[in-house]
Parts: C-alpha cells; structure tokens; sequence
C-alpha cells in the first residue's frame, strides 16, 4: 500500500530472482527497476514431502533518484519450491520498514543476468514474475 495515497500498490511484473548456488552456498539477488536486493544470509532447505524451500535475508538498495520515497532497507523471504520446475516459485516477504507482500516468479531463464536493464532486454524474456505488498496493519 501507497502510504502517501493509501492506495493498493499494484503487482510489479517486472521483478527479476537471480538465484546462484555452488557447491558451498547460494545467494540471491532481486532486480527491479527501482532497486536491487542482495541476499545477506541465504539457504536452501528441503521438506520430508520434496518441496524445497529458498530462505533469505536481503539488504535493499534503491536507485538514488527514489530514496525520497524508498529507503535502503532489509527484508526476509521464503519462496517454496515444489518439485516440479514448471509449478515456479512461490512464497512472501517482510522488511524492516513494516511492509510485506507476496512473491512470484513462473519464466525461467537459464543466462545469468546482473542488472535489471539486462534482463529486460533478454530476447526470450516475458515477465511472469509478480511482487505486491502491504504495509503493517493493512488487509
């Protein structure tokens, strides 16, 4: 929710998961057009079922130009991730400044990206991805 206007802030289907694991770790990293997340701690775990879950905490870095009304903060997030790799990634999220949400995520890409800008303009990219929120106390 817009806390200026009280209004429903809209999903963004837009939002791009770089998700990188080695041997040793995984890390995670959030791109939109306004900011990017970088995961601080991250892990993968599995259920006795087979659904594998991604658990992160994430510091938020937004884009100079929106820090008037988006302020560098942290956030953690559970996606799950069921066995089959066409059902995608599904999960929620919470951050510090008292917002929270739901996540995503259906296309799979199997280029890394780095920015936001370079996934836009991958050829086969068509965003499925969707991140709406809430702040505390709202619905």
């Amino acid at each position: 929710m817009d806390p200026q206007t009280g209004e429903q802030i809209a999903p963004d289907p837009e939002v791009v998961l770089v998700i990188r694991q080695t041997y040793w770790a995984v890390s995670v990293r959030l791109l939109t057009k306004e900011s990017k997340s970088e995961s601080v701690l991250a892990r993968l775990e599995r259920s006795p079922d087979g659904v594998c879950q991604l658990i992160y905490v994430y510091s938020n870095t937004p884009r100079a130009e929106v820090r008037d009304r988006s302020e560098l903060h942290y956030g953690a997030v559970v996606l799950n991730a069921p066995a089959s790799e066409s059902a995608g990634l599904e999960g929620h999220y919470f951050t510090d400044r008292g917002t929270r949400g739901s996540l995503r995520f259906e296309t799979r890409l199997n280029e890394l990206v780095e920015t936001h800008h370079q996934a836009m303009g991958q050829r086969r990219f068509s965003p499925q991805a969707t991140a709406s929120g809430l702040r505390e106390g709202d619905g």
